[in-house]
């Protein structure tokens, strides 16, 4: 993860919960072994329609979808949460996972009019839990 959004939110009073079962009505945490890959360009989504194995054609801004990256015989790289922002994709995952899928995208992107670029720096990767989740991120 970025080093400078590890100081910011070292810097924060955050509580830190042993007991799942008394956890926070609504919480907020650092996905840090997560990565980000940036996929931008005029072929960004068709290069992805080819590689991963949800249909790209149905993302929009306002709905994620979820993939795996497999290699040509059916092998999983990755699994992926992928989303745009404007015209730029973004794919989530685990670091490790989304390691080797860039390692392949950008082996064969060089034929797409796509730039791939590894987003991990730019971006925080954050989850948010607990019961009223969902009604505190509808309310803001």
């Amino acid at each position: 993860m970025n080093q400078s959004w590890d100081q910011h939110l070292s810097g924060l009073s955050l509580t830190t919960v042993n007991d799942s079962n008394n956890l926070p009505a609504v919480f907020l945490c650092p996905l840090s072994d997560n990565s980000l890959i940036s996929l931008e360009g005029a072929q960004s989504r068709d290069y992805l329609h080819g590689q991963l194995t949800c249909d790209m054609n149905s993302i929009t801004n306002e709905r994620f979808l979820r993939a795996a990256h497999c290699d040509a015989k059916g092998k999983m790289w990755a699994i992926i949460n992928t989303f745009m922002l404007g015209d730029l994709y973004l794919l989530s995952g685990h670091q490790a996972e989304i390691n080797a899928s860039m390692t392949q995208l950008k082996k064969y992107g060089v034929f797409s009019k796509t730039t791939i670029l590894d987003a991990s720096e730019q971006w925080l990767t954050l989850g948010l839990g607990g019961k009223d989740a969902a009604s505190w991120l509808q309310s803001h």
